[in-house]
């Protein structure tokens, strides 16, 4: 997200709290959302050029995320560029 935001991108993140993220950057918006909440996902990738996780490994979480995040993507019509 970092590299992201200091090459000038408009970033979207998606935090289940938010107010953890701290002070943001003007083109950094961040948004609540969960993992398992798909249809949240699918709302919050509209118009969306990439989709990163930046989710730890190991969890359950990030296997949710991802399989949603997908479906979320195909439901939005966004494929592989």
């Amino acid at each position: 997200m970092q590299h992201a935001l200091a090459a000038g991108h408009e970033v979207t993140a998606l935090a289940r709290d938010p107010g953890k993220m701290g002070a943001a950057p003007e083109c950094l918006r961040v948004l609540r959302g969960a993992a398992d909440d798909v249809d949240a996902i699918k709302d919050r990738l509209r118009n969306a050029d990439v989709v990163v996780s930046a989710m730890g490994s190991g969890n359950s979480a990030l296997t949710t995320f991802g399989e949603n995040a997908i479906s979320a993507m195909r439901r939005a019509h966004l494929a592989h560029r």
